[in-house]
């Protein structure tokens, strides 16, 4: 059996929908992004969060933030096209280190990779566009024109991060590859490889990808949960679903593994209900 206790009541902080919340990798923040277009950054002090930043200057609804790896930078997209970097300094700050606009609709979601200052945006222009470090500034590194046939809605790099996996509006699910340039993963390019056609009439809204298991967990308009595995068989891969259940006639709108328990998934569905599940797979 699990019990959950509250630990914190951030209230007060945003004054519209809280779309996304993301802890930094030392636990000592957490972050969240609202449609009042407002990242509010809190601290951990004496066991409990308090809020100590409002950042602001995005110009609509923020759709999803994500501290980077490292902790040093913190990602966030929007409805006004913009995809923020906001650096750490040495008071422990946030200010914009980088604002660039590569999308030409609005931006559903970002995506650190695992290990590398290499982060990747979903967006409702069907692309998904890479970024990297150049020097100070962050540049655009690759952009995939029509990854999706409609709106791609989320992303997740495998345990290596050398291969990521997006769903989108039009049902399908896609692993891209990374093209190993001997250099750094933030330079090389990516390529897709692989794709599954999910579902025909229903959006894709969500993807995890178990970086314990590797079996990727899917969800959305459907209603359906589907966990499937990624099989190599002399030089080709396949999707293969090892399950398949209705999820109460709602859509699934977030999926996430638990990263110490393989068989633990995490369900976020329309209903409002939030469910914690041993897959046993």
């Amino acid at each position: 059996s699990c019990c959950l206790q509250r630990e914190s009541s951030l209230q007060g902080s945003h004054q519209r929908a809280v779309r996304k919340v993301s802890f930094s990798p030392c636990d000592r923040y957490l972050a969240s992004a609202g449609f009042d277009s407002c990242i509010v950054v809190y601290k951990l002090n004496s066991g409990d969060y308090e809020e100590v930043n409002k950042l602001e200057g995005q110009e609509s609804e923020i759709k999803c933030c994500e501290f980077s790896p490292s902790a040093e930078y913190l990602a966030s997209c929007s409805r006004d096209k913009t995809v923020w970097f906001w650096q750490m300094d040495e008071e422990e700050d946030l200010t914009v280190a980088s604002i660039l606009q590569p999308h030409t609709q609005d931006v559903k979601f970002v995506k650190w990779h695992p290990y590398e200052e290499c982060l990747v945006s979903c967006s409702y222009d069907c692309s998904i566009v890479f970024y990297r470090l150049d020097g100070d500034e962050w540049i655009v590194q690759q952009r995939i024109e029509n990854a999706h046939d409609s709106t791609v809605w989320c992303c997740d790099f495998s345990d290596d991060g050398k291969a990521l996996a997006t769903v989108g509006a039009d049902g399908i699910i896609k692993i891209w590859s990374n093209c190993w340039n001997g250099t750094s993963v933030a330079t090389s390019k990516w390529e897709k490889v692989i794709e599954h056609q999910v579902t025909k009439r229903w959006p894709l809204y969500t993807v995890s990808w178990s970086k314990i298991s590797g079996l990727l967990a899917v969800g959305g308009g459907d209603s359906f949960l589907r966990i499937f595995r990624v099989l190599s068989s002399k030089g080709a891969e396949t999707f293969e679903e090892l399950y398949s259940v209705k999820w109460r006639r709602a859509d699934i709108n977030c999926l996430h593994w638990n990263p110490k328990k393989p068989d633990y998934l995490a369900v976020g569905s329309d209903d409002g209900l939030v469910q914690v599940l041993c897959m046993g797979v």
